[in-house]
Order: structure tokens, then C-alpha cells, then sequence
């Protein structure tokens, strides 16, 4: 999946900004809109690519020039995987 090669580090760079105040308000965003595709692609997209540090997304944040071991301090897939947990995870089109 292209977009997950290209976008793995924009996703992080987002998780990595948030404040307590807005990981709650997401939270609350994608359960209210989890029966929506592109919440459910999403979580797709989450559960596939970076649920695991052998997955594409997750391979590609520590093949990114500005991925460094500081960074790996931030557990990212555990914090991307709690909040699409209540969202079935299919891919639609």
C-alpha cells in the first residue's frame, strides 16, 4: 500500500503531537464515527500496516532519515491501535 510507504511519518509526527486533551477528543471522534468507510479503512489501514514492528508502516518509520532511537521511545502503533479499537477494521472503496 503506497500511501502507507509515503505516510507512515506524518502519521507519527501527528500521534507524536498530541496532547492528552485531543487523544481524548480523537478517541471520541473515531467511535463516534466508526461505522463510517473511512474510519473503518483507517483502522484498516492501522491494524495491517502498523500493529506490529514487522509491518510495512512500522518498517518504514525506522528506514525514515529522521526516525531515531529517541523516537522509538514513543510506543506509536500501541497509541494508533488503542484509538481505532472500537472500529471494525475493513478495507472498502
Amino acid at each position: 500500500m503506497p500511501f502507507v510507504w509515503r505516510h507512515a511519518m506524518d502519521a507519527y509526527r501527528i500521534v507524536a503531537m498530541m496532547s492528552e486533551t485531543e487523544y481524548g477528543l480523537a478517541k471520541k471522534l473515531i467511535q463516534i464515527n466508526s461505522t463510517e468507510t473511512a474510519c473503518q479503512n483507517a483502522s484498516f489501514i492501522v491494524k495491517t500496516h502498523f500493529n506490529k514492528k514487522s509491518d510495512m508502516g512500522m518498517l518504514r518509520l525506522q528506514q525514515h532519515e529522521l526516525f531515531t532511537s529517541e523516537l522509538k521511545d514513543l510506543e506509536f502503533g500501541k497509541i494508533l491501535t488503542e484509538l481505532f479499537e472500537p472500529v471494525p477494521a475493513e478495507e472498502k472503496n
